[in-house]
């Protein structure tokens, strides 16, 4: 399939639904080939058919992101099949439920799990395809939201967190031409935030 983005690899981590999904199927419209990752397997084989329907290729491989024995074992399999990895988008995190109701009464463990997710994740996930990155000169975009510029729950504060780690990382990762930026999305129409 000829487009934009032919020959070119994309990792999507929560790459089963949403945003994930939307940004899977416009990459593989203009030619790229999808690596997704998520914890929802089923969504992820759904969404790989609907690429592969549209002209696109994709795999799909299981990770947690609370999980760093998940991320490494990700970035290894990404980095012994694709010698170069183009785009790298950190999608998945927690929006819903908890997290997204203030931030009192949370306890530690809840707070270093959100943190795990939503910020920690990004940055082992980027270091773990470091070199592929590295050979294509490639982008990574780590998702925020509107929320981190007033946050007043555990999710924007995780988001603003995110957004000082993606000016540090574009700093380190830059040295070696990897660009590193990051997307505030507001309220976006995805199955998850109406069952929200």
């Amino acid at each position: 399939m000829a487009g934009k983005f032919s020959g070119k690899t994309i990792l999507v981590t929560g790459g089963a639904a949403g945003l994930g999904r939307a940004y899977a199927l416009t990459f593989a419209k203009e030619g790229g080939h999808l690596i997704l990752s998520d914890i929802n397997e089923d969504g992820m084989a759904s969404v790989k058919a609907e690429v592969e329907a549209v002209g696109g290729s994709a795999e799909c491989h299981r990770c947690d992101m609370s999980s760093e024995a998940d991320i490494q074992a990700l970035g290894a399999a990404v980095a012994t099949a694709h010698p170069k990895l183009d785009v790298l988008i950190n999608n998945a995190g927690l929006h819903l439920g908890e997290i997204a109701r203030g931030f009192f009464g949370l306890g530690q463990a809840k707070w270093q799990y959100f943190y795990a997710v939503n910020v920690i994740g990004p940055l082992l996930l980027a270091e773990a395809v470091y070199a592929p990155l590295k050979a294509a000169k490639g982008l990574i975009i780590n998702k925020s939201s509107m929320a981190s510029y007033q946050p007043q729950t555990a999710y924007g504060i995780t988001k603003a967190s995110l957004n000082i780690f993606t000016h540090a990382m574009a700093a380190q990762f830059g040295a070696d031409e990897i660009r590193c930026v990051a997307i505030a999305p507001g309220l976006m129409e995805t199955p998850a935030a109406k069952g929200g």
